[in-house]
């Protein structure tokens, strides 16, 4: 695994220099195929996460 093989937008990966036994085969987000082998990822697929709310007002 390197990070040049990552499809994300941070680029990088903790897994750099190990040799993986699998392979990603597909991703879903909300239930859409975001990702199967062999194809090209489909961007705005899924959306940011906020941390540090909870929805509820004080």
């Amino acid at each position: 695994m390197s990070d040049s093989e990552v499809i994300s937008r941070c680029g990088w990966t903790p897994l750099a220099g190990m040799t993986l036994p699998a392979r990603i085969e597909m991703t879903m987000v909300n239930g859409t195929v975001v990702y199967e082998a062999g194809s090209d990822p489909q961007s705005g697929a899924a959306m940011a996460l906020e941390f540090g709310t909870t929805g509820e007002k004080p």
